[in-house]
């Protein structure tokens, strides 16, 4: 049984009997977030509210407005790093943005309101793409002129270049992913001991990403499990 406007919340009911004796009776509270409308909650203080604008009832002509106007919220939050990065994926992840809505969504982050979107906009992963990939085309460069100079400078810079660039990406997103993890649980436990960061350097970027991700559920430093977190 459920009670409720029956679209979007309420309770439910579940009875249990036993030769004609009511014997158990289980009620519990429900949220259908589609039921909910996206433009009433994205005005809301609460910022879990906010972000899962992405997954309620948005009209058609408001997808991109609403994705821009959750992230600007969250921008401009005082949030820790984690708190920051989790509630933005959830936004970029859900919302239900195709093609037709590109144009407006481009309009919208090119307007004073939301600069700040556009820089958030940009997941620690891209981060490490774009800057492993400046750092490639330096160490690329400098390796193409040492080899040019005994095999010829053409051959060396086109082979010093596509090495450098694929080494350089590698590192970039590996560096990238090591900060944001250190950052994380400097929010939440201050500055690490040594023998953290060293653990923390050593791991794998599936090891960090599983770590990131489940970020919440750490209580203490040395409930740390890159595997899913003990």
């Amino acid at each position: 049984n459920r009670s409720g406007d029956g679209e979007s919340y309420g309770t439910m009911e579940h009875r249990d009997s036993l030769f004609g004796l009511e014997i158990q009776v289980m009620r519990f509270l429900y949220v259908a977030l589609k039921g909910l409308k996206a433009l009433e909650y994205v005005g809301k203080d609460n910022l879990l509210a906010v972000a899962l604008t992405a997954l309620m009832n948005i009209p058609e002509e408001s997808i991109a407005w609403v994705g821009a106007e959750a992230l600007r919220k969250i921008s401009q939050a005082p949030l820790q790093t984690h708190e920051r990065f989790l509630l933005g994926e959830c936004v970029r992840a859900y919302l239900p943005m195709g093609p037709q809505h590109r144009a407006e969504w481009d309009k919208l982050l090119a307007t004073e309101t939301f600069l700040g979107v556009k820089a958030m906009n940009k997941t620690f992963y891209e981060e490490g793409i774009e800057q492993g990939m400046e750092r490639g085309r330096e160490e690329g460069m400098e390796r193409g002129r040492e080899e040019g100079m005994e095999r010829g400078r053409e051959e060396g810079m086109e082979r010093g270049r596509e090495e450098g660039m694929e080494r350089g990406m590698e590192r970039g997103m590996e560096r990238e992913l090591l900060d944001f993890a250190v950052n994380v649980l400097e929010d939440l436990f201050g500055p690490l001991p040594a023998k953290i960061l060293a653990d923390l350097k050593s791991r794998s970027r599936q090891e960090l990403r599983s770590m990131i991700t489940n970020s919440y559920r750490i209580t203490s430093l040395d409930a740390l499990d890159f595997d899913g977190l003990k």
